[in-house]
């Protein structure tokens, strides 16, 4: 990509939602971990984690 970092920035959304209180906008984020979990019985797994963060306080999940 030409125009470097500054370029790249320019293009990202994230905090475009800007919060004036906490709850009002938050944002969330879905993914497969890069690992493998054995569990006592059955196949082996990749576990999924779901964060959520609160815009205004950059807090996840709650308190």
């Amino acid at each position: 990509m030409s125009g470097g970092g500054r370029a790249r920035r320019a293009k990202l959304v994230y905090l475009q939602r800007p919060a004036t209180f906490r709850n009002q906008v938050w944002e969330g984020d879905h993914k497969n971990l890069p690992i493998v979990v054995l569990p006592p019985r059955g196949q082996a797994i990749t576990p999924w984690v779901t964060m959520s963060l609160d815009d205004a306080t950059r807090l996840s999940g709650g308190e």
